[in-house]
């Protein structure tokens, strides 16, 4: 029963996907496949180059949530942490301290893989702030809104489909249990995606 009531409460945080998401799905390939061959060739300039570096965060590493937004830039980790940071260390990592899922699991240390770290230092190199994303328009740190619409317009551009954060973690979690997972495995792909295994197993999409 208490196993049950968890995942009840679980299941109130995170959503299904909609009717109107389902009609919006993508094979985690498919979307593997537009990031290289039709997002990265699209690159021309600041704004596009920031559209491929937020689909790379997303798409190089499990998923997270809008947790990317108003993320701050540092070169050590803070010794008392408020919010999310991109650490540029040696081998950079995420610090995530506010994320929806933070009471359960606490403060997180994920690692960059080297395909994105380099995506990033080029990044930094044209973009030097104290945030990870600006908002094109004003400069300022992106928020959350705008970074769910900047992923939603980047597929539309090129994949003609509306796909957003949930869709992407939907997405991402039906291909890597699209066979029968063991149950380490099971408990490693929920803890990347911040949720237990019982709500990853029920998080993922169904025909």
């Amino acid at each position: 029963m208490d196993e049950l009531n968890r995942l009840v409460a679980e299941g109130n945080e995170e959503q299904a996907l909609t009717p109107e998401e389902q009609a919006k799905f993508v094979e985690w390939p498919a979307i593997l496949d537009c990031l290289e061959n039709k997002i990265f060739p699209a690159v021309a300039d600041l704004a596009t180059f920031q559209e491929y570096l937020i689909i790379s965060l997303y798409c190089l590493m499990p998923p997270l949530r809008l947790d990317y937004a108003e993320m701050k830039v540092v070169a050590t980790e803070p010794e008392k942490p408020e919010g999310n940071y991109m650490v540029m260390a040696k081998k950079p990592y995420i610090l995530l301290t506010q994320y929806k899922t933070a009471r359960r699991y606490g403060h997180q240390r994920i690692e960059v893989p080297k395909k994105l770290v380099a995506i990033l230092k080029e990044w930094r190199s044209m973009q030097d702030t104290d945030h990870l994303l600006v908002s094109p328009a004003s400069n300022l740190p992106m928020p959350p809104w705008e970074l769910g619409q900047t992923i939603i317009k980047v597929f539309e551009k090129h994949l003609n489909k509306s796909v957003g954060v949930n869709v992407l973690r939907h997405s991402y979690i039906t291909w890597m249990r699209r066979d029968d997972l063991a149950p380490k495995k099971s408990n490693d792909l929920a803890k990347a995606m911040l949720h237990t295994p019982g709500m990853s197993q029920l998080y993922r999409r169904t025909d």
